[in-house]
């Protein structure tokens, strides 16, 4: 009799939206019921599905998920967040239909996580629903790390200052020993 494996897990290296604002969709409230939590405490939970205005290198939209613990008490995320959402914090007595957000556009602040194994992941760390009538420039094109944007933007800004110079003065410039030195 010939053995039998399972498959090893192969895990996909998802692109992350960059920190900072970014503009989102929400797309799903998907019920995830009772979950448990790490503390061992089973708690209900909703999943948040956003999917922001940025593309990954294969062209597919950026998505960022929630998790929240399903009751609109003042102390939780849930009501907060509809609130961020609709401008009125839900009344917590009353049931509250969570399907009616999907749709709402809002502008997301995402803050990295590293997790202990290693892997980071893109959080929100706070929402701003879009004004009215305003509209919004979709379909940008994310970069794996925006630091290194900004890297490359500083150096191409010092090449164009020096070839700038180059034409000017014919050489480029060097600095006299005297000028390396710091007086303190």
């Amino acid at each position: 009799m010939s053995p039998v494996f399972a498959n090893k897990v192969t895990r996909k290296d998802f692109e992350l939206p960059p920190e900072g604002p970014v503009w989102a969709t929400l797309k799903e409230v998907k019920d995830l019921g009772t979950v448990r939590d790490s503390y061992g405490n089973d708690r209900p939970k909703v999943l948040f599905t956003w999917e922001t205005d940025l593309t990954d290198s294969e062209g597919n939209q950026i998505k960022v998920f929630e998790r929240l613990t399903n009751t609109l008490h003042i102390k939780g995320r849930l009501g907060p967040r509809i609130k961020d959402l609709t401008g009125v914090l839900p009344d917590e007595e009353a049931d509250y239909n969570l399907t009616t957000l999907e749709g709402n556009r809002a502008q997301l602040m995402i803050k990295h996580n590293d997790a202990s194994d290693g892997r980071t992941f893109a959080n929100i760390a706070a929402v701003i629903r879009q004004p009215k009538n305003q509209v919004v420039e979709a379909n940008k094109v994310a970069e794996a790390d925006p630091t290194k944007r900004i890297i490359k933007a500083i150096k191409r800004r010092q090449e164009e200052e020096r070839s700038q110079m180059d034409e000017e003065h014919g050489d480029a410039w060097e600095p006299d020993d005297n000028e390396l030195s710091v007086p303190f």
